[in-house]
């Protein structure tokens, strides 16, 4: 905790110090420069970084380098007297094992000079190898055919010596090995006869490389292949207010046809885990029967044409039942041969704040609407709600509401009498805010927090703020897709009439896209809110998440910045085209295959009978399951970044503070959409290079004498001698002091001071 008298000077410039966001005050134009590289650079690669330079009123030179070993190795030099944002190609230097270089930014003119460096890691990364097998699953006595293939990051065969690929049964005794083969820049292809009596169980191919060792897993079983496929098509969940619930079950045959017959289903509520369930003796069961059987209900159901049967449950036998107590919260559905669980839910509506404005002007009339709907989503018409205003741990009641017929529920709200902060509007069921209770059915509340409009205050936290807006489906490949950002500028004076908002695109841990766009601010209007629509290219190499950054340096010096990620779809540089003609065709007739792909491909053909993926679905590597990200992509090195590795942080030096500067270095409860500029850069894994103020400060710096934070609670601190250093006095000044109290030899200190 930070003790503050305060330092006020007699040209009414202060310091202050409190708990919130780190914001400076401009007071008037100057030079700004932010750089933007990835904290780890794949070694030999060709890397980008990104620059904005903000208000140059002279040439400057940004000269940028790499220092390693004392050797300085520039990678860009630009001289400019315009504003820009751009971004530069570089050479990543090429390293055998990971190095932490240091990355270092100079601005230089005239009147200007500023340098900053950061830590960032140079890492070479390892090619990929991976085994498939043609079948995941072998009766004793079949031919075991295997492909070990290894990629580079971008998806191209290299050429790697494989020390030792071995095969191990069951009992990991080596049954079939060879040693010292090569892919050559090629897919090895080998082999291994099962014996007819080999034991039944999981087998592995174990690829050797230098010290690592690549594992593939695959079955033996005497096994019979399944004639058809069954597939059940149900929810994920059940609301506990739902009277009735449909199930379908299909059957299709391996060749596509429908399953005549019948299907028998059965739905049941399983008993809780460790439950004791009493046993009851008597004459005519002697053997003694469960006192309680859990719920179950089976029918037998005929096919349609289409293979298909439905069914609808009476929901009353699984949530009216006398021993609920017993029951766990889900219901299983079982075939003959298969089997799948539903969960069962107590919520049973929602109820949210539509068309409600996200700021307010104090004094204003704000409008906003309430939507409630069913647990499925339907509207719930003339329902009595609740619009309540919370404040601290307690709520109170501000007006009934009553929904119409489309469950939305209108409300009005002067703000005249209602103090000058935040507010905070939550819509419930109850006229009181009360705690979900264990197997009660509930609605979700809604809540929505209306900001205070005020202006850019050098002790407040901005208001003003950018959004990404979320896409349902992934991104399709290799088409341009249209990305909306919300903006809200809040208090900001813009003499240019506009600030740039500016987006990177991330892809593998590397900026692969980049651009900005201008915003136009009303003059004399508080606030200036919009959106804008940035076009994003969506290439194979970007899949398969894209991680898409926007920011903007306001005039106020405040960075305001959001990112999402987006998966893509399935996609690969080289497409791949297989095709049977005829495509239907009877046993024994002759047909052709036919195989496209790019010139100077190489190829691998399985081809295998469909009802062995039946039986052990998901163990084939193709497209979709390449989307899962089990197989090949969960082989990159990176495929999104999360954080920037901790022998990469930076020091943060202690914040210089004049008297025309305004500092709160402890920010509080930022929520997700209010994060310091700077955790959404690190959690993108970029680096920043700036002269802006953008992260916390461990300390303060103040005519030479350093002032730290202390941490721990009062109530927790140990009893410390009374330390201070004295400030010179300073002509035409109201003195006061700003201390760091240390309570080492007692609780309590008197702190003795002369009025000014």
């Amino acid at each position: 905790s930070w003790f503050l008298l305060g330092i006020t000077f007699g040209d009414g410039y202060s310091l202050s110090a409190f708990t919130g966001f780190v914001s400076v005050k401009k007071l008037q134009d100057r030079k700004v420069y932010m750089v933007a590289i990835p904290a780890v650079i794949q070694a030999g690669s060709e890397a980008k970084l990104c620059a904005s330079l903000l208000q140059p009123n002279e040439t400057l030179v940004m000269t940028i380098s790499l220092i390693a070993d004392g050797q300085n190795k520039s990678i860009l030099q630009e001289s400019s007297d315009q504003e820009f944002h751009r971004c530069f190609q570089f050479q990543a230097p090429h390293v055998e094992s990971d190095e932490v270089q240091r990355f270092k930014v100079e601005i230089r003119g005239e009147t200007f000079l500023s340098t900053e460096e950061r830590k960032v890691m140079i890492k070479p990364y390892s090619p990929m190898t991976f085994v498939q097998t043609d079948k995941p699953i072998y009766n004793p006595g079949q031919t075991v055919q295997f492909r070990v293939i290894t990629l580079d990051t971008s998806f191209s065969p290299v050429n790697q010596l494989y020390n030792i690929v071995e095969l191990e049964d069951v009992h990991q005794n080596r049954i079939g090995q060879w040693v010292n083969t090569s892919s050559s820049g090629n897919i090895l292809q080998l082999s291994h006869p099962l014996n007819s009596e080999a034991p039944v169980g999981s087998y592995a191919i174990v690829v050797w490389i230098g010290d690592n060792k690549i594992f593939h897993h695959f079955k033996v079983e005497k096994y019979v292949l399944p004639k058809f496929e069954i597939k059940m098509n149900l929810t994920d969940e059940i609301s506990i207010v739902q009277e009735e619930y449909k199930v379908q079950v299909c059957a299709t045959y391996t060749y596509g046809q429908p399953v005549p017959g019948k299907a028998e289903v059965e739905l049941c509520r399983p008993l809780g885990y460790n439950v004791f369930i009493p046993i009851i003796i008597d004459e005519k069961n002697p053997q003694g029967v469960p006192d309680y059987t859990p719920p179950c209900h089976k029918e037998s159901i005929k096919m349609d044409q289409t293979g298909c049967a439905s069914h609808v449950f009476n929901m009353s036998i699984f949530t009216k039942n006398g021993g609920q107590k017993m029951l766990i919260d889900k219901l299983s559905l079982n075939t003959k041969s298969e089997e799948k669980h539903i969960a069962l839910s107590y919520l049973i509506g929602k109820l949210t704040f539509v068309d409600t404005p996200k700021i307010y002007e104090h004094g204003s009339i704000i409008e906003g609407k309430i939507n409630v709907v069913h647990y499925n989503n339907t509207p719930i018409s003339d329902m009595l709600v609740y619009l309540l205003e919370k404040k601290g741990w307690s709520s109170h009641r501000l007006q009934n509401l009553t929904t119409d017929s489309h469950g939305i529920a209108s409300f009005s709200l002067n703000t005249t009498s209602m103090p000058k902060e935040n507010i905070n509007l939550i819509v419930s069921n109850t006229p009181q805010e009360e705690n979900t209770r264990y197997r009660v059915p509930y609605f979700n509340r809604g809540q929505h927090i209306l900001s205070l409009i005020q202006p850019t205050a050098p002790h407040s936290k901005t208001s003003s703020s950018l959004a990404i807006q979320k896409m349902e489906k992934p991104l399709a490949c290799e088409e341009e897709v249209s990305i909306t950002i919300q903006y809200t500028i809040i208090g900001e004076t813009v003499p240019k009439g506009s600030v740039d908002v500016i987006y990177l695109a991330l892809s593998r841990g590397a900026i692969v896209q980049h651009g900005h766009m201008k915003v136009t601010v009303q003059q004399g209007s508080p606030v200036t809110e919009g959106e804008v629509t940035l076009k994003l290219a969506v290439v194979p190499e970007m899949a398969p998440v894209i991680q898409v950054l926007v920011y903007s340096m306001l005039p106020s010096e405040t960075v305001i910045a959001h990112s999402m990620n987006f998966p893509t779809e399935k996609c690969f540089r080289h497409k791949v085209l297989v095709e049977f003609s005829p495509s239907k065709a009877v046993p024994g007739e002759e047909n052709t295959l036919q195989l496209s792909a790019q010139p100077g491909s190489l190829c691998g053909l399985s081809t295998v009978d469909k009802s062995v993926h039946i039986m052990e679905p998901g163990k084939r590597l193709d497209a979709d399951k390449v989307t899962e990200l089990t197989e090949i992509f969960d082989l990159l090195p990176v495929k999104e970044t999360t954080y920037i590795p901790y022998e990469l942080e930076d020091p943060v030096a202690c914040l210089r503070v004049r008297p025309r500067r305004y500092v709160m270095p402890y920010p509080d409860g930022l929520t997700e959409e209010k994060k310091e500029p700077y955790e959404v850069f690190q959690k993108l894994g970029l680096k920043l290079a700036t002269n802006l103020v953008l992260r916390v400060p461990s300390c303060l710096n103040y005519k030479g004498n350093q002032y730290h934070r202390s941490y721990g609670e009062m109530s927790s601190l140990t009893p410390l001698t009374l330390k201070w250093t004295a400030l010179k006095r300073v002509h035409q000044v109201r003195d006061f002091q700003w201390l760091k109290l240390d309570y080492s030899e007692a609780d309590m200190v008197p702190l003795h001071l002369r009025h000014p």
